[in-house]
């Protein structure tokens, strides 16, 4: 794995960390709100996982905008399934 691989996958450790602490410490707390914000981190973090992986491939830069907006249109259809289907509380996703 190349040093771009690893730096743009490190990133989305970081941020599946900062998705992680919080959720863990609402959990340990019994807070209500632990599961919308592991339903919206998950949301997030797998358009950006996506990304990370996609921007890796060496492609031209028009590819660069094509997964960029294929990575908004993912985030978009896994919001519009968690609040159809799951319903979670809006402020805390």
């Amino acid at each position: 794995m190349e040093t771009t691989d690893r730096s743009a996958f490190s990133v989305i450790a970081v941020q599946g960390l900062a998705i992680a602490i919080p959720a863990l410490a609402m959990m340990l707390w019994g807070s209500p709100s632990s599961v919308p914000v592991v339903l919206g981190g998950i949301t997030i973090l797998l358009p950006n996982a996506f990304f990370a992986w996609a921007s890796t491939r060496r492609r031209s830069g028009g590819w660069l905008l094509v997964q960029g907006v294929v990575k908004f249109q993912l985030s978009v259809v896994l919001m519009g399934i968690v609040f159809r289907y799951l319903t979670p509380d809006p402020l805390a996703f």
